[in-house]
């Protein structure tokens, strides 16, 4: 091989890898995978209505937080506000009321800030949450565009959102241990109540907050005060339980300091886990919307606890361990939204959030995703992207028209085209 060919073989080499990085870079690449992907911004569509309605759409991009993170070098925590804005107009002589549906991501912890807030005209509405109770709505693993569309693709994933939570009345025999009390312990150990039982092997016990398990049962601080155990199955045997001082389950640490009331009585875990789900407290800066119901989770990601197909059940399961898991898994949720159209008359919905970007790896890039139709059932008329407050904010690469060093900060979106993309340096 000759110099020259060896030179253009080189040049061609550091081409193709610049194609490549641009490509994973740009999210030109349906396929892309992202260190941690957000999902688009997801357009308005429709539950039932009338082929009348006609829609323009209108998304801001506010980055005022970018230049104030900067500064304090809080890279992981850089948002942007949406504001998703729809003007239908009603072009058939009559009034219709309709019903839609706005996506989002977020789990049932979600911030409330990024929960979509709707307003109707100017004014601010209540609106339900729903979400899905197909495992496929979950993309806790969805690195890509391609990935989330492949989970709406299903016709019947909003319908099934929509559905009646499905009841499944399993029956449970409930231990109450109530008014655990102890009165003395060694200095600086804690104490604990220790229930032992023996149960059948196709016996499946929950058990509210307790701290861990031994050989023969479980153990409980005796400062939370009541311990909860549900049996699915056979009535434990030999049950028992007495107080021990520190984490050893043995003859010296025992001590009958501890005191305690039960009762025992017939249930539904359906019921119980509701109870325990709407008691359950995980911390002050992420709440468990009151918008999404106990029912839901039983009936979703609980449902497939009791069947064994979310995870592998534990000898003792811990309902708050697994509340826990259940809560934090990221999913596509719904909106819904009820307008009334008069004849011939226009109406603006503007919903409103704060967005996590898609983090990239390429010289600490966040990336902002946008779907213009993504099973949409509404007709478009036209949509357009904006960017405000864009002050310290260094534009990486997009497939709009937007060019912030020309101060060109708005572009039209291309119905026919499933999915824009704005990234940014931070």
């Amino acid at each position: 091989m000759t110099h020259i060919e060896k030179y253009l073989k080189r040049v061609f080499t550091i081409l193709l890898s610049i194609a490549f990085v641009f490509c994973s870079f740009s999210g030109c690449s349906a396929d892309v995978k992202y260190i941690s992907y957000s999902a688009p911004i997801f357009p308005l569509t429709g539950i039932d209505g009338f082929d009348g309605i006609q829609v323009s759409r209108s998304i801001t991009l506010d980055f005022w937080l970018y230049e104030k993170l900067k500064l304090d070098h809080m890279y992981d925590s850089y948002t942007a506000d949406v504001i998703d804005e729809y003007t239908l107009h009603n072009t058939d002589s009559e009034k219709h009321t309709i019903t839609l549906a706005y996506p989002f991501t977020g789990n049932l912890i979600t911030n409330p800030k990024m929960i979509p807030k709707v307003k109707i005209n100017d004014e601010p509405v209540t609106s339900e949450i729903l979400t899905s109770h197909d495992p496929q709505c979950l993309i806790q693993n969805a690195y890509s565009f391609a990935s989330v569309q492949k989970a709406l693709s299903s016709e019947d994933f909003l319908t099934e959102a929509l559905s009646k939570p499905e009841q499944i009345n399993t029956p449970v025999t409930v231990y109450c241990f109530y008014d655990i009390a102890y009165s003395e312990s060694a200095p600086g150990s804690d104490v604990f109540l220790h229930v032992e039982y023996e149960a059948n092997e196709n016996t499946t016990l929950w058990a509210s907050d307790y701290d861990y398990t031994s050989d023969t049962g479980l153990c409980i601080n005796a400062e939370k005060r009541e311990l909860r155990i549900y049996v699915v199955g056979e009535p434990l045997r030999n049950l028992r339980a007495g107080g021990i001082v520190g984490y050893e389950v043995n003859e010296k640490a025992t001590t009958d300091s501890v005191t305690y009331a039960l009762e025992t009585y017939e249930d539904t875990l359906e019921n119980c886990l509701a109870n325990e789900a709407s008691q359950y407290s995980l911390s002050d800066d992420y709440i468990f919307t009151d918008l999404v119901t106990p029912s839901h989770l039983l009936s979703g990601a609980f449902k497939e606890l009791l069947q064994g197909e979310y995870s592998e059940l534990e000898k003792v399961n811990n309902i708050g361990d697994l509340f826990y898991q259940v809560a934090t898994q990221r999913k596509i949720m719904y909106v819904l939204i009820q307008v009334e159209l008069e004849a011939n008359a226009e109406c603006t919905i503007q919903i409103s959030f704060s967005k996590e970007p898609c983090v990239g790896s390429v010289r600490q890039t966040n990336g902002y995703e946008v779907a213009t139709s993504l099973n949409s059932t509404l007709e478009f008329t036209d949509q357009t992207v904006s960017v405000v407050n864009y002050t310290g904010v260094d534009l990486s690469k997009t497939n709009t028209s937007i060019n912030l060093e020309n101060n060109i900060s708005s572009a039209s979106l291309d119905i026919n085209t499933d999915r824009y993309f704005i990234n940014v340096f931070h």
